[in-house]
């Protein structure tokens, strides 16, 4: 958490790194000059999923339950940062945005920091992004949520009855 009275100092900064136990966030200029306009205090937040949902991370941050950053703000440079999969290489590196309409493959890479293996990859909002050794061939969204998958035939067979989907491929499917 970042008190008003200290995220109103913010626009002076160069950048702002904030870092927890499930990973880093790098913020620059712009986005700390938008932070600094916050009318309440302002909490960052990583999250990582449990169980399935294992390379799933959310980042966000709010002030008065508004989100500071959401999708659209393409002026801003946010760094994420998060512990690789045991096992991942620079040639076996997959992020996705798991966005309300569908998944977006994010440019990424493995980077040694202090002797751990970690992924780093720059967007312009705070989301919801799945990590993964394994490129995704599809996604598939029910009711805003986004889940990828790399075999059509099981991504269909997740969708049920009555579902409203969309599905995007996003990779050749044969």
């Amino acid at each position: 958490t970042v008190t008003q009275q200290a995220a109103s100092t913010l626009d002076k900064a160069s950048s702002l790194t904030v870092t927890a136990d499930a990973g880093t966030v790098k913020l620059d200029a712009s986005a700390l000059a938008k932070m600094s306009t916050a009318e309440d205090d302002v909490v960052i937040s990583i999250e990582k999923g449990t169980n399935a949902d294992d390379g799933k991370y959310t980042f966000t941050a709010t002030s008065a339950g508004d989100n500071l950053f959401p999708e659209g703000q393409d002026n801003i440079s946010i760094t994420l940062t998060v512990p690789a999969p045991s096992g991942m290489t620079d040639n076996k590196v997959f992020v996705y945005y798991l966005g309300p309409k569908g998944a977006e493959r994010i440019n990424a890479e493995v980077k040694e920091v202090e002797g751990s293996q970690t992924v780093t990859w720059t967007v312009g909002h705070f989301s919801t992004y799945f990590v993964t050794t394994t490129e995704q061939s599809v996604s598939v969204t029910v009711d805003g949520t986004t889940t990828t998958y790399t075999d059509f035939s099981d991504a269909l067979a997740q969708i049920e009855a009555g579902d409203t989907a969309t599905v995007i491929l996003l990779d050749d499917v044969t």
